[in-house]
Formats: structure tokens, C-alpha cells, sequence
């Protein structure tokens, strides 16, 4: 429903506020993130959070969670600072995109990391002749200082997070394990899948002696797939799959040929999403992010004559709803996370 309303009623101006709104927020859950790794802790000091072992997680109740979002709010930030043109607004965007990059590496989340490392790679094929350029106007010094830079946060970041030891890699072998079982579910059920939510339920009648090993636990399971395409076609079938690999295709191909920088960065967010998917899974905040790409992508992609008009609130009703909607916010914040 989300999509279908951002597709229909979402206009250029709209569309550049929302972005830049979502990366403040961003901006905001990265510094409380980059807050915890100095080991000040406002809300969450009533919880045991041991078992992350020194990752940050600001918000989202989970490192990975952070991770995954740091990594479109870093590409948000960096569409937001080339399209800025107003000095003092440019620093403020570079600061606060650093800052979300930091957060992302503080986590210690690898699927983000190889979501920038994809997205990375398809924008430099994308503007492989602006970057050249760009490089060789750039000072030789300033190019010796990137390398020293990400040396120096990943020396802070978790450790045994970004390293090849045996216990960094446990969590991959792990993850063969699940996707092993996953395809012998499929086998059983590939035409039409299992449903949705639902793996929870059927992993446990193919889990394997190796991954409770792994986990160093006889009675865990695993409730996710761990891997969006497989995910895909455990829960609708094998035909969701091929659909899905069909949508990545006209992704690229817009991501590409697109000429609005919008559906480059649209196209980017999705696209990066997707590859960091290919070893997690999103929560709720991405999702509802997902759905606001594809129904910008869908706006633009559309005819530049909208076919239905904006809905215009009042101001006084939208300070209204922005005051009910903080306050329901504090509300569940207090009851949920202060309280117990």
C-alpha cells in the first residue's frame, strides 16, 4: 500500500524532502551508534548486550539491522551531497554521510560491507570516465589519506568481524548450512513454496549435525533463510524466483542507461539492498525504505504529467499529526524499552 502511494501520489519536491528527512533521522541513530562504541549508554543500559561482543547497534535492537541500514542512508548521503550546491550544506552532508559510514563499520556488519563493495563496483563501471577525471584533479596527498582513513576504523571496528579466521568464518559455514537445507526443502515444495514466514517452522526437519556444531547449541534452529533469493523461492515457489532475478535485470539495466540521477540512486538503494540480502535479511525500517524506492522509481519512470494530484494537508494539521505521531512514538519507546 505504501508503494502503490508513494507511486501515485509522490511529486519531484516531495521526493527530495523525504530524502533528505530519512537521512537525518539516519544521521541521528549513526551518532548514538558511534555514542556506544565510547561506552556511553543512555537507553539501553537496563540490558545485557554482551553477546554482541562490542558491536554497536544504536536503535534497531541488533548490529546487523544498524549495518544494513547505514548502507543506504551512506548512499542517500552521497546522492544528497553531489546534487548540493551550497558550500556550508555540502560539508554537513559529507560530515553526517562519514559519520553513517563509521556506524555502518562500528556494527561489524559483513553484509553491508559486501553491499558497498557491490554497489561500489556497479557505480564505478557506471561513471568510470567522471571518476577518472575526478581523480586527476584530486591532490595526490589526499589519495594516500582514504587508505590510512579506513585502516583506522577498521582498527575500531569489532573484532574478528573483518578478518578470514576460523571463528569470523563460522557464521558463513553456518549460513551453507541453512541454504543447503533450504534447497532440500525447495525439492519437496518448489512450485509453490511454503509460505511466507513459515521457515522456521520446516528448517528443523532438515537441520544438519554440522550446523548445531557451528552454533555450539543441539537445540537452536534457524528462522531465516539467510539469503533473499533462495527466501524467495522457499516461500512463493520457483516462478518468484525467476521474477525476481527478472526485476534485478531491469534494475541494472535503468541503473545503467537511466539519465535522472534519481533512478540511479533509487535503482542503487535497491540494487545494494538486494546484494547485502544475499547474507541477511531486512527488517521492518528497510522495508517500508524499499517500498518508498520503488514507488519513487515507478513515479519517475511514469509520464512527467501526473495523473493524480498531491494531497495538500493544512499546516496546522500536519504540526498535529507530527506532535500525536511523536508522542505515540515516546509512548511505545517508554513502554517497550525504559520500562521493562
Amino acid at each position: 500500500a505504501f508503494l502503490v502511494w508513494n507511486a501515485l501520489f509522490l511529486n519531484r519536491e516531495s521526493f527530495q524532502k523525504a530524502l533528505k528527512w530519512f537521512w537525518a533521522s539516519a544521521v541521528f541513530v549513526a551518532m548514538y551508534g558511534c555514542v556506544q562504541k565510547l561506552g556511553v549508554e543512555i537507553f539501553f543500559q537496563n540490558y545485557s548486550t554482551n553477546l554482541f561482543q562490542g558491536r554497536v547497534f544504536s536503535f534497531l535492537g541488533n548490529p546487523s539491522l544498524l549495518g544494513q541500514l547505514m548502507l543506504l542512508s551512506t548512499l542517500v548521503g552521497i546522492y544528497l551531497l553531489t546534487q548540493e550546491r551550497i558550500k556550508k550544506w555540502k560539508i554537513i552532508f559529507g560530515l553526517g554521510t562519514l559519520t553513517m559510514l563509521v556506524a555502518m563499520l562500528l556494527s561489524g556488519t559483513r553484509s553491508a560491507v559486501l553491499g558497498l563493495m557491490g554497489i561500489a563496483f556497479l557505480g564505478a563501471l557506471r561513471y568510470r570516465k567522471e571518476i577518472w577525471k575526478g581523480l586527476k584533479k584530486l591532490n595526490i596527498k589526499f589519495l594516500f589519506l582514504l587508505p590510512l582513513l579506513l585502516v583506522a576504523i577498521l582498527w575500531t571496528s569489532p573484532a574478528d568481524r573483518f578478518d578470514l579466521s576460523a571463528l569470523s568464518l563460522r557464521s558463513l559455514q553456518s549460513r551453507f548450512e541453512i541454504w543447503e537445507g533450504t534447497v532440500n526443502l525447495i525439492e519437496n515444495q518448489w512450485l509453490f513454496g511454503y509460505g511466507q514466514e513459515t521457515f522456521y517452522v520446516h528448517f528443523p526437519e532438515v537441520v544438519t549435525k554440522e550446523f548445531l556444531t557451528l552454533e555450539e547449541e543441539i537445540s537452536i534452529s534457524a528462522d531465516r533463510v539467510h539469503n533473499e533469493w533462495l527466501e524467495e523461492i522457499y516461500s512463493h515457489g520457483v516462478l518468484a524466483g525467476l521474477l525476481y532475478l527478472v526485476f534485478l535485470g531491469l534494475l541494472l539495466k535503468i541503473f545503467f542507461t537511466g539519465e535522472k540521477k534519481e533512478e540511479v540512486l533509487l535503482t542503487g538503494l535497491i540494487l545494494a539492498n538486494s546484494l547485502q540480502n544475499q547474507l541477511s535479511f531486512p527488517d521492518s525500517t528497510i522495508q517500508v525504505l524499499m517500498a518508498f524506492s520503488w514507488g519513487a522509481l515507478v513515479m519517475l519512470e511514469s509520464k512527467e504529467i501526473q495523473v493524480l494530484s498531491p494531497i495538500y494537508a493544512h499546516k496546522k494539521v500536519r504540526i498535529s499529526l507530527t506532535v500525536l505521531t511523536l508522542i505515540l512514538v515516546a509512548l511505545l519507546a517508554f513502554q517497550t524499552v525504559v520500562r521493562p
